[in-house]
């Protein structure tokens, strides 16, 4: 939405430049930027309310704490709105809350569109068409609120707003032909549809150059009712940018008095009939804030009195407030609005993002992440012995080594088959080994690292693992071996090399007493220093395969958490020399 910076200036009552008035309203959260003698204002879709003067001019006097809303918008003509059958007969109240039409006859142009209003709706990329539509068009950029008029002699009133119930044709402005779809919402009189709703009006009861009399539609069109629409038939207009973000539903009637004393600088004319049909809705929201809730999300204090002022000025309403909070009630422009975290941006907007400190993290960084280094030390140890790799997804169907009630379960599994984190990695390891085996694969020796999940009670616990599982079948043979021995000592002196190469000596291999993997071949690995145990190795259960696999299991933090320190001594003074002493002796000396 582009605006002229000068009308804006005098609209806003402001001596802000031009560059100090758009990083205004950026910070305000309305990006915007310099462009020529305007401001071009890049609106988010949540806010219908900005796109209008009087929206940009509530939140900017809310910055500046001015209450000059209620001052600067008021009308001479006071209209009272009737019920009139004749006139509108009916409307569908699940998409349109309110309809206005006002009638006029004798319209008489005197004098041509003031020239501010001109500069101003070609600034705005809005064509002037005729004097009639730019009052409309401008009280639609000013108020927020589209209007549309008819000429009212090519109308067969009443008027009906309803879905389209039969596919039909209608020659829109610009003369092109639409074909409307039963979900579309029109306005239509007695001779079949005028108009889309809420988009376009028909070409056939247009304003032109002959008109003498007229009727101004003033409406509200639920944002859910024209979702999509404009782009379905291939349309943009000013007024579906508004509906489709939503307009305020309360301002229609004030939107045609404006319209009213816009028109009698210009014109002449008779007012024949004000004519409303309504379903009366209440559209406001409550919303609890509590200031220690607002404290803790913003991490700074901010008075009271700013909050309660802010919301106030921004169109709040306070329904009940005490020591700890307030309850207030969502204006009828606002269809953003629906959380305490909504009204907690309303506030930091207007407070400046820019003046809230930066605070440090009160907690440290959690000391049990693994460096890339370590876990890449590990995958070059099991690589350079003839290791393989794998990663598999974090979920199972069961854990072998815990209960049910002990075992994470996934919020929203994506099937029964996943419904569960993982408590170890060799069951999925010893699956792969099974999988390969049943497609020829005799030798195979597969390494992992990854987490497993636990459930203690009401908290959870996640340790990093490093899993492997061996197996050596004796049908394999090399050209110069009749087989391949791999044994559980075989496995053993890898583990000690493992240990070793993370500076582990003192440490004490124990009887495994958990048998859910492995046999009574297997031995637990005890951190003599620490008094942990840092894993087990030995045998797989025979349960599991036909072939003998050998297995591992190292909880990766233990293996670092070994308190050692390699005892150093400090460097000689002098240069290292090496010599080769022979010493003859006679053989008789005592």
């Amino acid at each position: 939405m582009r605006i002229e910076y000068s009308y804006l200036k005098k609209f806003l009552v402001s001596n802000e430049s031009q560059n100090k008035l758009s990083a205004i309203f950026t910070d305000l959260g309305f990006e915007c930027e310099v462009d020529g003698n305007c401001i071009d204002f890049d609106l988010t879709p949540n806010r219908g309310d900005a796109f209008s003067l009087k929206g940009l001019a509530r939140d900017y006097w809310a910055f500046k704490n001015q209450d000059l809303y209620k001052k600067s918008f008021s009308s001479k003509n006071n209209l009272t709105f009737k019920r009139d059958l004749k006139v509108i007969k009916e409307i569908e109240t699940t998409a349109c809350k309110n309809y206005h039409l006002l009638l006029l006859d004798d319209v008489v142009l005197k004098k041509s569109l003031p020239k501010n209003i001109k500069s101003l709706l070609e600034s705005a990329g809005i064509p002037l068409i005729h004097p009639l539509v730019d009052l409309g068009n401008f009280v639609m950029l000013e108020q927020g609120t589209p209007l549309h008029v008819f000429d009212r002699e090519t109308l067969s009133l009443p008027i009906s707003v309803g879905f389209s119930v039969n596919k039909e044709s209608l020659k829109v402005i610009g003369n092109e032909v639409k074909e409307i779809t039963k979900d579309t919402l029109t306005i239509r009189d007695e001779s079949g549809a005028i108009a889309i709703a809420g988009i376009i009006g028909g070409a056939n009861t247009a304003v032109s150059d002959s008109t003498k009399s007229i009727a101004i539609e003033a409406a509200f069109f639920s944002p859910e009712s024209l979702m999509n629409k404009a782009r379905q038939y291939g349309l943009s207009t000013d007024a579906s940018t508004r509906f489709e973000r939503g307009v305020d539903p309360s301002i229609q009637a004030f939107a045609l008095e404006r319209y009213l004393d816009l028109l009698e600088e210009i014109a002449s004319f008779k007012l024949i009939g004000c004519n409303k049909l309504e379903k009366k809705t209440n559209f406001a929201k409550k919303i609890t804030l509590d200031y220690q809730d607002f404290e803790s999300f913003a991490g700074v204090k901010i008075s009271k009195k700013f909050i309660t002022r802010t919301l106030k000025l921004l169109g709040f309403i306070e329904i009940d407030s005490s020591k700890t909070g307030l309850t207030i009630s969502t204006p009828s422009h606002r269809f953003d609005m629906s959380l305490a975290e909504d009204l907690y941006e309303e506030i930091l907007r207007h407070y400046g993002y820019d003046n809230l400190p930066v605070n440090k993290p009160k907690a440290a960084p959690y000391a049990n992440i693994i460096s890339v280094d370590i876990k890449n030390t590990l995958r070059l140890f099991f690589i350079n012995r003839g290791y393989q790799e794998v990663m598999h997804i974090p979920f199972t169907a069961s854990n072998l080594d815990l209960s049910e009630n002990k075992s994470v379960k996934v919020a929203n599994p994506l099937n029964s088959e996943e419904s569960l984190l993982r408590s170890n990695l060799l069951q999925s390891l010893i699956s792969a080994v099974e999988d390969n085996l049943k497609r020829g694969f005799k030798t195979i020796n597969l390494f992992e690292i990854g987490r497993s999940y636990k459930k203690s009670g009401r908290s959870f616990s996640e340790e990093e693992i490093v899993s492997g599982v061996i197996c050596r079948s004796t049908k394999a043979k090399f050209w110069d071996q009749n087989s391949l021995a791999y044994n559980f000592f075989t496995l053993k002196k890898e583990i000690q090399d493992l240990l070793k190469t993370f500076g582990i000596k003192n440490y004490e291999l124990i009887l495994n007493t958990d048998n859910t993997f492995f046999n009574e071949n297997s031995l637990m690995i005890k951190n003599n220093h620490s008094k942990e145990i840092i894993g087990s190795f030995g045998e797989i259960n025979n349960k599991f395969s036909s072939e003998q696999l050998y297995g591992f299991s190292l909880l990766v933090d233990k293996l670092l958490r070994t308190n050692q320190r390699d005892n150093l001594n400090p460097v000689s003074k002098f240069p290292f020399s090496e010599r080769d002493l022979n010493i003859v002796l006679d053989k008789n000396i005592d």
